[in-house]
């Protein structure tokens, strides 16, 4: 059974360590990478297109499976880390395959964080956007910082790394799936990712949070206007072979209130059709009653 629970935050100092070392060549000290120079690398490989507003958690029906309305399809986000040459090269990671076999927990983790992009900006601000992020459509949505709104984020916004085949090498890949997010909200949203690896040491700017990227722009939903949930994609059903935590789905779901009002719509069909041929066949034994006589 999925239980709902209110996002976590950010651990106390992650937001203020982050700022300089984002995407930068990091020296490492202690810890899986020790002794070695790494650029850490993170991309949006799915956003969430759509979702439904997630129920309000109050009343004695908190955490139950019905309030679970993940955002869909879930986000997976690709890693990427380079060693950084003296000589100033930076050369991928031969095998992720035997990298991950040392990536035990703790290790390299990720954790998101959610922005609501239609949420207004406070005219005359001098607050720089953090990103530029585009919609289905291709229009431009502006992230800020006063936009965060990850109070509003339910289920697990930590994932761990999964190791996924590559077809075109032997290196291998790894992502980190979020297949058990929700939102209590409608709008327009993009979330942040952030990663970092626990066993580089205590908490220090050199050792929190490595690199980031942002999904693209999604559309939470009123639970009436929701469109129906779409076949898995090929990249959910391929992380799904290799990670438990991610659950597939091989046909299209329609909303549950689309389908209550179908079904109400055919019962009410077939009642009329019922009280039709009743009424028939009254008059037609009217009639044969008055021919008689």
């Amino acid at each position: 059974m999925n239980t709902v629970i209110p996002s976590t935050p950010a651990p106390f100092g992650f937001d203020i360590l982050a700022h300089n070392i984002l995407g930068q060549p990091i020296s490492h000290t202690s810890g899986q990478f020790a002794g070695r120079t790494i650029r850490t690398e993170l991309r949006c490989w799915q956003s969430p297109l759509q979702g439904r507003k997630c129920a309000t958690q109050t009343g004695p029906k908190v955490n139950s499976r019905k309030d679970c309305r993940r955002i869909d399809p879930p986000p997976i986000v690709g890693l990427r880390l380079f060693d950084c040459l003296p000589d100033g090269r930076e050369v991928e990671i031969p095998d992720y395959r035997e990298m991950s076999d040392r990536m035990q927990s703790p290790g390299m983790m990720c954790y998101t964080q959610l922005f609501n992009v239609s949420a207004p900006v406070n005219e005359g601000t001098t607050e720089q956007p953090l990103h530029e992020a585009h919609d289905a459509s291709g229009e431009t949505w502006f992230v800020y910082d006063s936009q965060k709104c990850s109070h509003l984020l339910f289920g697990d916004t930590f994932s761990s790394h999964t190791l996924l085949p590559h077809e075109d090498n032997n290196r291998g890949a790894l992502v980190f799936a979020f297949d058990n997010l929700a939102i209590q909200e409608i709008g327009q949203f993009v979330l942040q990712f952030r990663t970092f690896d626990l066993s580089s040491g205590p908490l220090t700017a050199g050792n929190v949070v490595q690199a980031q990227c942002y999904s693209d722009v999604f559309t939470m939903y009123p639970g009436k206007n929701c469109p129906p949930l779409a076949k898995s994609t090929a990249l959910t059903d391929l992380v799904a072979k290799y990670d438990r935590r991610i659950r597939p789905r091989h046909t299209e779901r329609p909303s549950r209130r689309r389908s209550r009002r179908e079904a109400s719509s055919d019962a009410q069909s077939d009642s009329e059709d019922e009280s039709a041929k009743k009424r028939h066949r009254s008059s037609d034994g009217d009639e044969s009653n008055s021919e008689e006589e």
